[in-house]
């Protein structure tokens, strides 16, 4: 005759009385658990069993602003989890040009960065110097740029009576200056300049050379 355990024996889904009379696997009232309700909720009515309550399932949030360095942009979590990011993506540029600089702007997280645009101007040389009666003409060689400067003083430093002129022709390669003290002598340079990126840009002063007026 089969004899069976007062207590029920049970895991996390069925509860039994187990044999003891020694048929090994031999179990009497065999059954699913029968879960209470309300606080017992998790708690057999039959046999005792109580089962955990499930852990929730940990939801990542997510800053609304982005986070950016020099190469990316990123919602940083919110949530604890460090170094967790969402929408991780490399910046997408527009860019635009004004005064020589030119700014690169990410269409998604407005991340800037900006870049000084730098042009390669020649340098002019002054050809010849010609004096004339209270003036003198200066020649100088011809570049592929926008258009020359001229600059005349009376002393060697250009610190006295200088003034600069202007020549918006590129193909202009000679200018008389006019209305000067006449017997004097004026030092002179010349360089270039090119019109671009919203800006001018100079080469250096070409080698001095003086003149006297008639």
């Amino acid at each position: 005759q089969h004899t069976f355990a007062d207590t029920w024996s049970k895991n996390s889904e069925y509860h039994w009385h187990a044999a003891t009379c020694g048929c090994t696997g031999l179990v009497n009232e065999f059954a699913e658990h029968a879960w209470g309700t309300g606080d017992n909720a998790n708690k057999c009515t039959v046999c005792g069993y109580e089962k955990e309550d499930p852990k929730p399932v940990h939801e990542h949030t997510f800053a609304s602003d982005w986070s950016k360095n020099a190469l990316a942009h990123w919602h940083a979590a919110t949530c604890g989890c460090s170094g967790l990011t969402n929408d991780f993506a490399e910046h997408n540029y527009s860019t635009s040009i004004s005064k020589g600089v030119k700014t690169y702007t990410c269409k998604t997280c407005g991340y800037q960065k900006k870049e000084t645009l730098k042009v390669a101007v020649p340098k002019p040389s002054i050809k010849s110097l010609t004096k004339a009666r209270k003036a003198f003409t200066v020649k100088w060689t011809k570049k592929s740029v926008t258009g020359y400067q001229i600059q005349y003083a009376t002393n060697s430093k250009f610190t006295k009576s200088k003034k600069t002129v202007t020549v918006k022709s590129a193909s202009t390669v000679s200018k008389k200056i006019k209305s000067l003290k006449k017997k004097k002598r004026y030092y002179v340079r010349v360089r270039c300049y090119i019109n671009k990126y919203d800006t001018t840009y100079y080469s250096g002063w070409s080698s001095r050379k003086s003149v006297r007026t008639r």
